[in-house]
């Protein structure tokens, strides 16, 4: 697995060393989704900061900032590349083509007073393959069979099993 996260960091150019275990709640369905592609995907465009995949430091903060509703959550876990991070005075809408003509890859949103957030940061990046899965669990239950190799991506074999689970 270390030669596996290896290749993975080094295809990520610049700042090679800024990569983060972070943390993304959803609704239950769309963890599912996400297990069944093997990646995740952007959200909406009436985020603060545009269209990208938010994380938060932790499984409690990335629940308290969660927009899914009453449903059933997910807590996601991901090691995600970062690179080198644009810090936001306000909100600010990206994309990524346009965080990389600035020379960024992802956003760092601090809190008051060195950013525009209330009381915890957040991280956002806008790419798919920045994120690595490690684990997707929905009400305590792992749905991952392994984490991701590389880019957020598995293979058909790992997805929709539960860790430890043996094949027919």
């Amino acid at each position: 697995l270390s030669d596996q996260l290896d290749e993975w960091r080094a295809a990520w150019r610049g700042n090679l060393s800024n990569f983060k275990t972070l943390y993304h709640s959803t609704d239950s369905d769309s963890a599912r989704k996400i297990v069944q592609s093997g990646m995740m995907k952007r959200g909406s465009d009436g985020c603060m900061f545009g269209s990208g995949i938010y994380f938060a430091e932790s499984p409690a903060i990335a629940e308290a900032k969660a927009w899914h509703g009453p449903h059933q959550s997910a807590i996601i876990e991901a090691e995600v590349a970062l690179g080198r991070c644009y810090e936001p005075k306000h909100s600010e809408t990206f994309t990524h083509r346009a965080l990389r003509k600035k020379g960024y890859d992802s956003v760092w949103a601090r809190p008051r007073p060195d950013g525009p957030m209330n009381t915890s940061q957040e991280w956002v990046v806008y790419s798919k393959y920045q994120v690595r899965l490690l684990s997707v669990k929905v009400d305590g239950k792992e749905l991952l069979y392994k984490r991701a190799k590389e880019g957020g991506l598995l293979s058909a074999s790992e997805r929709g099993r539960p860790v430890g689970a043996r094949s027919g």
